[in-house]
């Protein structure tokens, strides 16, 4: 049964990072069309990612802190970095392309 539990936030970043890539793919060109109702279902979405990123990344460092399943929360850790570097990536490069 405790093994299930500290599945979930491994489960909860992985499906967070698709939620927010898959977000932010659709959002631009929504938001780049004059003529459609605008990007902001898919800004929500990429915020319900993001917060499920933050969410498993907060409950990986409890399990690491409590020795609960070490291995599998470095893990999570490490899947949770991947789409918060992400963002950090695209945002440092627009900054410096205009």
């Amino acid at each position: 049964m405790n093994s299930m539990r500290d599945l979930i936030p491994l489960i909860a970043a992985i499906v967070g990072g698709a939620v927010m890539a898959i977000a932010f793919v659709f959002a631009i060109p929504a938001a780049l069309d004059g003529g459609g109702s605008g990007s902001l279902a898919y800004q929500v979405l990429f915020l319900v990612g993001a917060a499920l990123v933050l969410a498993a990344m907060v409950m990986s460092i409890v399990q690491l802190v409590r020795g609960r399943a070490r291995a599998l929360a470095v893990v999570t850790l490490l899947v949770t970095l991947a789409p918060v570097l992400t963002v950090i990536l695209i945002a440092v490069v627009a900054r410096t392309s205009v």
